[in-house]
């Protein structure tokens, strides 16, 4: 306001300040818009933050807690979104009279991942890459400039076309659904704070398995009572039997987790006979009953796949790592988009049960931020349950049709990665659920 006090006075001293009432009038006006447009570009940036957050939540199965509109003159002008574990976020809908902004979006690409866009085009930083980072606005010279890199360098825009990011916020009875100006739906699930992040038993974070395949995981390990002839999974990811799985037979009135390769059919099965699981018969071509409770809805993970999950998808070995769950040694996997729980922390495969250690009230932040846990669950032979340095879980791959092994995956305190054992072995198993 400076500059505007001196060119006053000079415009005083120039015209003997008979009669001013006219300037005062285009410099009040000059800062209504400026002020306007300030604003406007503040809720821009909010917007591109909360957009960002509402694309993690949705990724990694976070849940939306609840929505309450922000009021203006009586006019809805937004929303305040509060969420399980996350903090709170506030999104605006709609410009009012202030003038076109960029029209800025999100899209998701064929690799899963969601790409920032300018005027429906992927936006792409000074390296013709396409922008993950989350973007900054401003208003300089009454241009809008854009900036990929957190401020350092700015690049001015040559439009603005767009009316707002958020076009609309609608829900229902199960989920949120933000509608973007282009027309593209991010949905993510409600609750209370409770297990909205799982749905018939399957976790909705998302976990690439291949270049082109994703997946949910189960919420547990599988468990079989052969006195009901009732399948579920575990209630928490920590859960397992243990030494009972030495009483596995076809009356048992307890539970088993730990089953011969392929005995989808015969989950009771305790022969040490490799030719008795020549064919694999999945198991999750059975109904499980907190898991949707319908036949084929599930199904196990190829040698490749736990491979991939492991090594090769992006970021594999800081998604993955050992850690010590309300006391029970284990693996955890992270989903593709993830964000630690504020107040924790995670380090990926420290070789180690110490450095990742989780109370039962700090797992359940980090399950409801989409992580996975593979218990230490040991094995059987026959009707003998063993602990185990090494843990295994049943790949889906026979080693070949003539082999008495076949491929699991296994982990210790130290590695993680492809093994082999006789087919007659009790393994674990978590089963999964391709994302359509």
């Amino acid at each position: 306001m400076k500059k505007y006090f001196f060119i006053l006075v000079a415009l005083c001293a120039f015209i003997g300040c008979k009669d001013n009432s006219g300037l005062y009038g285009l410099l009040t006006d000059y800062d209504a818009r400026i002020a306007k447009l300030e604003s406007l570009c503040s809720q821009m940036n909010t917007n591109i933050t909360s957009l960002t957050t509402i694309v993690e939540a949705q990724q990694s199965g976070e849940a939306i807690t609840s929505i309450t509109p922000i009021m203006e003159d009586g006019d809805v002008i937004g929303y305040t979104i509060t969420f399980a574990n996350y903090d709170p976020i506030t999104i605006y809908t709609g410009r009012g009279d202030s003038g076109p902004v960029p029209a800025i979006g999100v899209k998701q690409d064929t690799d899963g991942v969601y790409y920032w866009t300018l005027d429906g085009e992927w936006m792409l930083d000074g390296n013709g890459k396409r922008v993950t980072a989350t973007p900054q606005l401003k208003i300089e010279a009454d241009y809008w400039w854009i900036s990929y890199d957190n401020g350092a360098t700015w690049t001015k825009l040559s439009s603005a076309k767009g009316d707002s990011i958020f076009q609309s916020v609608t829900q229902d009875e199960n989920y949120v659904y933000f509608t973007l100006e282009d027309g593209t739906v991010i949905t993510v699930s409600k609750g209370g704070g409770g297990d909205s992040h799982i749905i018939d038993g399957a976790i909705q974070a998302i976990f690439s398995v291949s270049a082109s395949t994703k997946v949910h995981f189960s919420q547990g390990n599988l468990q079989y009572r052969a006195s009901t002839q009732t399948w579920r999974f575990a209630e928490k990811q920590y859960d397992m039997i243990g030494d009972d799985n030495a009483n596995i037979s076809v009356s048992y009135s307890g539970w088993i987790d730990l089953f011969g390769w392929g005995s989808g059919n015969n989950p009771t099965l305790f022969s040490t006979d490799y030719s008795d699981y020549q064919i694999f018969i999945d198991w999750g071509v059975n109904a499980i009953s907190n898991g949707g409770n319908k036949t084929n809805q599930w199904r196990t993970l190829t040698k490749d796949e736990w491979d991939y999950l492991v090594q090769t998808r992006y970021n594999a070995e800081k998604l993955c790592g050992q850690a010590t769950v309300v006391g029970v040694h284990g693996l955890v996997f992270l989903p593709d988009n993830w964000t630690t729980p504020n107040s924790l922390t995670w380090q990926g495969m420290q070789n180690n049960w110490i450095t990742n250690q989780y109370s039962a009230t700090d797992w359940s932040k980090m399950e409801a931020a989409g992580a996975v846990f593979l218990p230490a669950a040991g094995y059987r032979v026959g009707t003998k349950a063993h602990a185990s340095f090494d843990y295994y879980y049943w790949s889906s791959s026979p080693i070949n049709d003539y082999e008495v092994g076949a491929y699991d995956f296994a982990f210790s305190e130290y590695s993680a990665g492809s093994s082999s054992n006789d087919r007659f072995f009790g393994l674990s198993v978590r089963l999964v659920k391709d994302v359509k």
